[in-house]
C-alpha cells in the first residue's frame, strides 16, 4: 500500500507541472454546464428547460474526459522512457497503476462535484445527495482509467493517445444515449428487460443511473445499473492492468 501511495504522490506531482492539463480535465464540464445553461435559459419547453435534460449527460461527461487525462498521463511516462527506467525497480504494475488511479479518481470526483455545483448555481434542483453521484461517478472513473490504460498501453505516444482517446470519447458518447439516443439493438432478455449491445457501455448504465438517482430514486432504486457499473469497470480496468503488464514487465515481483 506505501508504494501505492507513493505513486500517488508521484502522479500528482506530474499533474501540477501541468496545471493546465490538469484544469482542462476538471473545469471543462463545469463551464460547458455553466455556458450551457446560461445559454438555454428563457427556452422552457413542455417538459422543462433543455438545460434540466442534460445535466445527467453533463455529469457522464466529466467521468469520460479521465479516459483522456489517464491515457496521456501513462503515454507520457512510457514516452519519456519512466517506464523502462521502471523495469529495475522492485515495483509491481498494480503499484504503479493503482497510485496512479487514485489520483484520476480524484479528479473524476472533483470534475463531478463542480460540474453539479455549476449546475445548481443556475437554478437545477437535483432531487439527490452529492454523495449518491459522487459514488456513480467514482465507479464508472475506473472504467475510464482502464480504458485510457489500454489506449496508452496500445498506442505508446502521446500523439497517439491523444487521437485514439479522442475517438474513443466520441464512442462512448454517442451510443450511450448521452448526445442522441441510443440505438435500439436486442441482443438477449434478461428479467424481461431487452439488453443490446451498447447496455455494455459504461456510459450507458452512468447516464441510466444518473438519470435515475437526480430524478430522486436512491441508490437501491438503482442498484441493477450500478452493479452492471461495478462489473464493466472492473473489466475495462482488469483489461488495462493486463495489457500494461504484458507491455511494460516492471520491477522483479
Amino acid at each position: 500500500m506505501s508504494l501505492v501511495l507513493l505513486f500517488a504522490e508521484k502522479t500528482a506531482r506530474q499533474l501540477r507541472r501541468d496545471a493546465a492539463g490538469t484544469a482542462i480535465t476538471v473545469l471543462t464540464t463545469p463551464v460547458c454546464t455553466a455556458l450551457y445553461g446560461l445559454l438555454s435559459r428563457g427556452g422552457d419547453g413542455p417538459t422543462g428547460r433543455p438545460f434540466e435534460a442534460s445535466v445527467p449527460g453533463l455529469l457522464v461527461l466529466s467521468v469520460i474526459m479521465i479516459v483522456f487525462s489517464s491515457a496521456m498521463l501513462v503515454a507520457r511516462e512510457i514516452e519519456s522512457g519512466a517506464m523502462t527506467r521502471m523495469a529495475t525497480w522492485p515495483v509491481s504494475a498494480l503499484d504503479v497503476l493503482g497510485g496512479s488511479s487514485l489520483v484520476q479518481l480524484g479528479l473524476a470526483a472533483a470534475s463531478s462535484a463542480a460540474t453539479l455545483a455549476s449546475a445548481r448555481a443556475l437554478g437545477y434542483a437535483p432531487r439527490a445527495s452529492l454523495l449518491s453521484v459522487l459514488v456513480l461517478a467514482v465507479v464508472a472513473a475506473q472504467s475510464s482509467i482502464g480504458l485510457g490504460l489500454l489506449v496508452a498501453s496500445l498506442t505508446r505516444t502521446q500523439h497517439r493517445a491523444f487521437l485514439v482517446a479522442s475517438v474513443l470519447m466520441f464512442v462512448l458518447l454517442l451510443f450511450s444515449g448521452v448526445v442522441f439516443p441510443r440505438p435500439h439493438v436486442e441482443l438477449v432478455q434478461i428479467a424481461g428487460e431487452k439488453i443490446g449491445p451498447f447496455d455494455l457501455l459504461p456510459t450507458t448504465q452512468l447516464h441510466e443511473a444518473l438519470s435515475g438517482v437526480l430524478a430522486g430514486k436512491s441508490l437501491l432504486d438503482v442498484k441493477g445499473r450500478l452493479l452492471a457499473l461495478f462489473g464493466l469497470s472492473a473489466v475495462a480496468f482488469g483489461a488495462g492492468v493486463l495489457v500494461f503488464s504484458r507491455r511494460h514487465t516492471l520491477g522483479g515481483r
